[in-house]
């Protein structure tokens, strides 16, 4: 989790100051972390992953939302300018291919020919729930952010 992180940099920086030497020359530093989550609020799949608040100054983005009033049903999934890679997004309403989304946008998978295919819920396909589905995965990969599983 974040607060590990950023806790373990300011107990380097605070035994620096104390005089203490650091195993290595370089300065502790928090470089940021995977904010993603995937929460079910009062019955309400919300999901955000990567870069889902793109910065005004951010030129490479293009965004594409999904707004179904009447089912409850919003996304916004975020791809760089040439539509190539998926970099983040918000989910409301349905977040059952958020797994999919999130291993697309962080680990920077390949992309159906049509990115826009990945708009619509999984509700609105009339697919089943893609939360079973099996990915593969790197032996590595990381499971749970918040122990660092």
């Amino acid at each position: 989790a974040p607060g590990y992180d950023m806790a373990g940099v300011a107990a380097k920086i605070v035994s620096q100051e104390l005089g203490n030497e650091l195993d290595s020359d370089a300065t502790p530093a928090f470089t940021g972390a995977d904010l993603s989550t995937k929460l079910k609020l009062l019955g309400c799949d919300v999901a955000s992953f990567g870069v889902n608040q793109p910065k005004p100054d951010d030129t490479d983005v293009n965004e594409m939302v999904w707004n179904d009033v009447l089912s409850g049903i919003y996304r916004k999934l975020i791809f760089n300018k040439a539509g190539t890679a998926l970099r983040g997004g918000i989910l409301v309403g349905d977040a059952s291919d958020y797994t999919k989304l999130h291993k697309l946008a962080m680990g920077g998978g390949a992309l159906p020919e049509n990115p826009a295919s990945l708009l619509a819920p999984v509700s609105a396909r009339g697919e089943e729930e893609e939360e079973g589905e099996e990915i593969p995965m790197d032996a590595n990969a990381m499971v749970c952010s918040c122990n660092g599983v």
